[in-house]
């Protein structure tokens, strides 16, 4: 505003100086009309004026133009949609250059960083391309507790983090959800700083057998249950275990029954009954002797 009336006192100025050099020129002709060689000079014609009231409109529109400069960079527009995080400056405030006026958050996508052992790596995708095929494979499950309702995203494993932390020696995993804000149905936004859970997806190697954790016993033993009903204790060779799931992947044939329940005493070769399997036959219990017989 004040560069505007700056500039409006500026053209201002010049429109005056320009009538009273109008007014000098007239006036002058008037007195001189007689004399053919006298020239007026060019301070009689207000020459000076003149100029110094042009340079000064000249200045008003540079200083015009270097406000709204100024002006616009008063506005900061972020490169992408996001949501303000926090906000650091207050309407009126003067900033220095490079000071922090606040934070913001992509909307698009959100990103969540699991560590994981650097041995659970080889069995997950991570990243692969934007192919469909690359993007199956990389999937993951994110799942959070919200309302007291267990909700799920559709995530992927798209790259690994900066360094390994020192202390835990765990490798950071970057999984990205597209479209965390998307309403769908009850599930709300998958706002940031909520806790997650993420399940990867991995393949077990060729000839591995995928058993429940329950039956994986100390030592990497496993309680197999034979065509004849009996247990057969045998030491398998574990090739990953996880909390609910352990991969087998020598020892254990697949189609093999093993026994997921405790026992508390087991030998090998211990007769067993599946769940279904007919109760075996009670023994017949000899009658007494009635009085008076031998």
């Amino acid at each position: 505003a004040q560069a505007r009336a700056n500039l409006a006192q500026a053209e201002y100025n010049l429109a005056l100086a320009e009538e009273e050099a109008a007014v000098a020129l007239r006036e002058w002709r008037h007195l001189h009309s007689s004399e053919e060689d006298d020239r007026p000079t060019a301070l009689v014609l207000h020459q000076p004026q003149l100029k110094l009231a042009r340079a000064n409109l000249d200045a008003a529109h540079a200083a015009l133009h270097q406000a709204e400069v100024n002006l616009s960079r008063c506005t900061i527009t972020a490169p992408f949609d996001g949501r303000i995080l926090t906000a650091d400056a207050d309407a009126g405030q003067y900033l220095r250059a490079g000071g922090v006026v606040g934070g913001i958050y992509a909307t698009d996508v959100a990103e969540v960083t699991v560590s994981l052992p650097d041995a659970d790596l080889a069995w997950i995708t991570i990243g692969g391309g934007e192919s469909d095929d690359a993007r199956e494979q990389a999937a993951v499950d994110v799942f959070a507790e919200f309302a007291g309702t267990r909700h799920r995203w559709a995530g992927r494993a798209v790259r690994l983090g900066g360094a390994v932390d020192s202390r835990s020696r765990l490798v950071p995993v970057v999984v990205e959800i597209d479209h965390p804000y998307a309403v769908e149905g009850n599930r709300p936004p998958l706002v940031a700083g909520m806790f997650v859970e993420v399940i990867f997806h991995g393949s077990a190697p060729a000839g591995a057998v995928t058993v429940p954790r329950t039956a994986l016993r100390t030592d990497d033993q496993v309680w197999v249950v034979t065509a004849d009903r009996t247990l057969d204790i045998r030491r398998v060779g574990v090739t990953r275990a996880g909390i609910e799931e352990a991969v087998i992947g020598s020892g254990l044939q697949p189609g093999e029954m093993v026994c997921t329940s405790n026992l508390q005493v087991v030998t090998q070769g211990l007769p067993v009954r599946l769940e279904g399997d007919e109760n075996p036959a009670a023994p017949e219990t000899p009658a007494a002797p009635k009085d008076g017989e031998g």
